[in-house]
């Protein structure tokens, strides 16, 4: 609750997150000790290979040489990214919900260099320069958005990007109560966790449906 995550001394994801989010999931992306030992035995096994690490950045680099050429994982990402990235979710029941992915990075410098290569070799449509209280970022074509927020790369629908720009000063999910207490039991070595609240679900479901709100009173 106090910026640091619940399973590392990496700064946490769930501190930039709205407070009051429904949905927010997070994951080690580059753990470090046991998590890390853990994360490869799990992928050996799944991969079914000895050296799970390399089978892993080969299969990354040719995800990556298919849509962006020129990016490896061990020069353009390894060296910035940070041990855990999350994703928030809201307005679920519109046809295309907002969302926000949210990865620490130790070096937000490097992770610009990154996020702005990556849009250069995208082919994509050319990206918009905006500002968002003292925060630049850039948004595409189809209103996706990408920019550092203090030490996290993040990558969103332009409205919630701008949602988590501003619980730098307001309230985040790591500081509520509901939020807390319902990770508050698991392992600080987890690989990750998520957390889905149902009480703004149902009061935005029922406010699409008076009569059913009128019942469920």
């Amino acid at each position: 609750g106090c910026g640091e995550s619940g399973s590392g001394d990496e700064a946490d994801p769930a501190s930039i997150v709205p407070a009051g989010a429904a949905f927010y999931l997070e994951a080690a992306v580059q753990p470090q000790g046991a998590r890390r030992e853990d994360a490869l035995a799990a992928a050996g096994k799944i991969l079914r290979t000895d050296d799970p690490a390399a089978k892993l950045r080969e299969l990354i680099d040719e995800e990556l040489a298919e849509e962006n050429d020129g990016l490896t994982w061990e020069r353009d990402f390894a060296p910035w990214l940070g041990e855990d990235a999350g994703v928030w979710a809201t307005n679920l029941e519109a046809d295309e919900p907002s969302f926000a992915v949210i990865v620490a990075t130790k070096d937000a410098d490097a992770a610009m260099v990154a996020l702005d290569k990556f849009e250069r070799t995208a082919g994509s449509a050319p990206y918009t320069d905006r500002t968002h209280d003292g925060i630049d970022y850039k948004v595409d074509a189809e209103g996706v958005a990408h920019g550092i927020v203090d030490d996290f790369a993040v990558v969103a629908t332009e409205d919630a990007f701008k949602r988590t720009a501003d619980t730098r000063d307001g309230d985040s999910l790591a500081d509520e109560d509901r939020y807390g207490d319902a990770i508050g039991e698991l392992e600080e070595e987890r690989l990750g966790h998520y957390y889905l609240d149902i009480k703004p679900l149902l009061d935005a479901a029922l406010k699409q449906d008076p009569a059913a709100a009128a019942n469920f009173q």
